[in-house]
């Protein structure tokens, strides 16, 4: 079984699909740490140099490379991957999709101390990233509603959201 955890950055994608993939005794790939190493470069990098197009169409290949997969895994997407192609559809008919939610202001608390490694918020000030985390939420709530299921992040540990998905998951 393939499950893909999707959301805006800072929801607890890679954290929680860490422990997710543990405890479910399978493998776990974060589709930004995968480009980074099929790219031989940051994804910082790859927007600086290459532009968000061209990232985003290694981000369309690297998730078509894991769905293609025998292996069941867990993946942590990018904030923006379903938005993109048919991604989210893909996701879907892969294996199960999770949108993990969170509002701007925990958002905001996840981020702060990585913000300049995330290029859609670096350089900016706080009002500013709430702002940007804002117009990204309204362009991309609509893909992330389409996923097989939604879990509230907020105010849990990742253990209880952890628990939360697998319940769904032996359904």
């Amino acid at each position: 079984m393939k499950v893909f955890l999707i959301g805006m950055m800072g929801a607890g994608k890679s954290s929680i699909g860490k422990l997710l993939a543990k405890q479910l005794g399978q493998s776990f790939i974060d589709l930004d740490e995968y480009i980074e190493a099929k790219e031989v470069r940051s994804i910082e990098d790859i927007f600086k140099l290459k532009g968000v197009e061209y990232f985003r169409e290694v981000e369309r290949k690297a998730l078509l490379e894991v769905c293609n997969q025998r292996a069941s895994v867990v993946v942590a997407t990018g904030g923006g991957t379903p938005c993109f192609f048919d991604n989210i559809e893909v996701m879907k008919s892969s294996g199960w999709s999770v949108y993990l939610k969170a509002n701007n202001t925990l958002l905001l608390s996840r981020l702060k101390d990585d913000v300049q490694t995330r290029p859609l918020l670096a350089h900016q000030t706080n009002d500013e990233i709430l702002e940007t985390l804002d117009s990204l939420f309204l362009r991309r709530k609509r893909f992330y509603e389409k996923a097989s299921m939604t879990i509230n992040t907020e105010k849990k540990s990742i253990e209880t959201i952890t628990h939360e998905i697998e319940a769904a998951l032996s359904l």
